[in-house]
């Protein structure tokens, strides 16, 4: 398979490929270099409908030619905003139900890590860094620097540690919840008395905001 599980080639008992194929960017089969046997898996949760030439991605079918699902999103908005929409980079992005995209890279290292699966319902979930793992505009990159500098103090990995990870929906990385955060981690550092479980108690914290989708609602 590729890095997000789509089969490349099948081979026999013997270890001989008997099927191989390339794809397009979407999922379509560009060529089948091998085909000896037949094999319908597609992206992952994906199955190939000869018939139609579409995908049956378990909860509705995907057209593979454009990129889309053919019908509306069943969960709504819950899957996002665009009710069509398979992904937004077939590269490191998935869909197995047919419900809502998941990033194969940090979805699957939050799950590796103990951070279990996204929770039921959670609208366009994603695994969210606390401390964005980067910024725009040199203000909001002012505020990450000095978070990850307070993260850091306390032996903290900002990057891929467990503390700084959190499923939430995939919005609210704006500069004024980046100084949120700071101030959060700014009062429970102390100016250096604050113990490593009082700045992992407030990163929490501020993590839950944003899965609740209240971070927002903060002063």
């Amino acid at each position: 398979t590729d890095q997000i599980g789509t089969p490349l080639e099948m081979t026999d008992a013997e270890g001989q490929i008997v099927w191989q194929a390339k794809y397009r960017a979407w999922g379509a089969v560009e060529k089948l270099v091998v085909n000896e046997v037949e094999q319908n898996l597609r992206f992952q949760g994906q199955y190939f409908d000869v018939e139609t030439g579409l995908h049956y991605n378990t909860f509705r079918y995907y057209d593979p030619e454009i990129g889309r699902f053919i019908t509306q999103d069943p969960i709504g908005l819950l899957g996002g905003d665009n009710l069509y929409i398979y992904a937004s980079n077939p590269n490191v992005w998935v869909d197995p139900w047919g419900l809502c995209g998941d990033n194969v890279k940090w979805g699957n290292h939050l799950r590796k890590i103990g951070g279990g699966a996204a929770p039921a319902g959670m609208r366009n979930p994603h695994a969210h860094h606390i401390v964005f793992k980067e910024g725009r505009g040199k203000l909001m990159k002012a505020y990450l620097s000095k978070s990850k500098a307070i993260l850091e103090k306390h032996d903290i990995d900002w990057y891929k540690g467990k503390e700084n990870l959190i499923w939430a929906p995939n919005k609210g990385h704006t500069t004024a919840n980046a100084k949120k955060v700071y101030d959060a981690l700014e009062n429970a550092d102390a100016g250096g008395l604050g113990t490593r479980s009082d700045v992992v108690s407030a990163l929490r914290k501020m993590g839950q905001h944003f899965a609740d989708e209240t971070i927002d609602l903060l002063p």
